[in-house]
């Protein structure tokens, strides 16, 4: 009965992701992608709000929660299907990377239902367990989460993960930790999934598949986590593989907008960043960053008089963003605080006084790059690709990525620059996680790089 109740809440999870995914985008290739990396989030958003209007999170309602979001995942399917024929789809591109990669998953599955290894140090201290403390309480408002000093690292961190874990222990209706796990799993595939469908009709479709399959081989998706340096991911239960999979669909969303840029493709970017939001603390310079390059991308279009877009389509994004983040914001203010608040200590002051550590971060930065054990060759083969094929940089949405890519690197060094913590120890920890979560930035550039064609389609 617990295998029959795990399958269930994770095929609910994966119903949940595609009622939204269907709501804001009508590509079928894309959308499958979008069905499994929202379908975490979307679970978990919809037991917080639940929560904090006073709904107990308990076995029976997870379950008919689990019952309610595979009927509607199963009618937006339905009418996906209805809505694709009426255009006379012609056969997806994307059918063969699927049915090559479905057993792929199963097996992938398979192990986390009979992972044994225990997690890493952040999910044992911090998401995993936060996730059996909302499974046990049954609310977000449990004494535990508010408890200055119960959790000695990241107490006010996002709660997406651990919440969508609690769905699965709830409906299981004990401790899941192997199914539990799953969530990655579904993560890591629509990271795949979710770049092939918006590059496939910008670069030749092998290209697509190639650089797919790169991103979801990248070493830090597959690793147990034991040493912390490394993010870690389905063995180790961190939530960087769920961020990394949001940032990969952010990256296609807003592909997709640049190509068709109407409301419906915005809010897509919008929801996208706004699950980012809501899934770690990285989300916020994420959100600046996107927004931003995106801003700088229409404006350069604009000035080169090619801008089809209105500005009003980016301010949807980022209203939608704004909605789905704010609850989280919201309730984060009554939590504990802890000094890696950054965003916080930055002034002129502090950072002019750790200057020093400029070329520090530098250094590691460029040794992180060449971590093939970690990254793979992609760091590297974008690195190659930016000088061999430069006059190529200029082509959109290329200089969006890059925009998206060097804002990104500037605000983590600012974080690396301003944190009190010491500089050797917080780059050991945390400049791998940096790297891996913007490596969807760095393979959809590498692909339009490497793609023969000269023109935009």
């Amino acid at each position: 009965m617990s295998a029959l109740w795990a399958t269930l809440s994770l095929l609910a999870i994966l119903a949940a992701g595609n009622a939204v995914a269907s709501a804001v985008c009508d590509e079928r290739d894309l959308r499958r992608g979008l069905a499994c990396v929202l379908g975490p989030v979307t679970i978990a958003f919809a037991l917080f709000v639940a929560s904090l209007a006073g709904l107990p999170l308990t076995t029976p309602v997870c379950r008919a929660t689990c019952g309610v979001a595979i009927a509607v995942g199963l009618w937006s399917s339905w009418r996906a299907h209805v809505a694709s024929r009426a255009r006379q789809d012609a056969r997806s591109s994307a059918d063969g990377l699927v049915y090559a990669i479905v057993p792929l998953a199963c097996v992938a599955l398979g192990v986390t239902f009979l992972a044994l290894s225990p997690p890493a140090n952040d999910a044992f201290s911090n998401w995993g367990l936060k996730a059996l403390v909302l499974a046990r309480d049954g609310t977000v408002r449990s004494p535990d989460l508010f408890e200055d000093g119960r959790f000695l690292f990241h107490p006010n961190y996002p709660l997406s993960v651990p919440l969508a874990q609690a769905f699965v222990h709830a409906c299981v209706g004990e401790t899941a930790e192997g199914p539990a796990r799953g969530v990655f799993v579904l993560a890591q595939i629509g990271a795949g999934l979710v770049l092939f469908g918006a590059l496939r009709t910008r670069v030749a479709p092998r290209v697509a598949a190639a650089a797919a399959a790169i991103l979801v081989a990248t070493p830090s998706f597959w690793r147990s986590g034991v040493d912390l340096r490394f993010p870690g991911s389905i063995p180790a239960g961190y939530a960087d593989p769920m961020f990394t999979a949001l940032v990969a669909a952010t990256v296609a969303t807003a592909l997709t907008w640049a190509h068709r840029p109407t409301a419906r493709s915005a809010a897509a970017i919008g929801v996208c960043v706004g699950f980012a939001l809501f899934t770690k603390n990285e989300g916020q310079p994420f959100a600046v960053a996107i927004l931003g390059a995106a801003g700088l991308a229409f404006v350069v279009e604009r000035l080169r008089r090619r801008a089809t877009a209105s500005p009003r389509t980016l301010a949807i994004a980022a209203l939608v963003a704004g909605c789905i983040a704010a609850p989280w914001f919201a309730f984060r203010t009554e939590l504990p605080a802890r000094d890696e608040n950054y965003q916080q200590q930055i002034s002129r002051e502090r950072v002019a006084e750790h200057a020093w550590r400029t070329p520090v971060i530098a250094t590691a930065a460029v040794g992180e790059a060449l971590a093939v054990d970690r990254h793979g060759l992609t760091w590297i083969a974008l690195s190659l690709a930016v000088v061999l094929r430069f006059r190529r940089t200029t082509r959109a949405p290329i200089p969006f990525l890059l925009a998206a890519l060097g804002a990104m690197a500037f605000v983590y060094a600012l974080v690396f620059v301003v944190t009190p913590l010491p500089i050797v120890d917080s780059l050991a920890t945390s400049i791998p996680r940096t790297f891996f979560h913007v490596t969807p930035l760095a393979v959809a550039a590498l692909a339009l790089l490497c793609d023969r064609r000269e023109a935009d389609p």
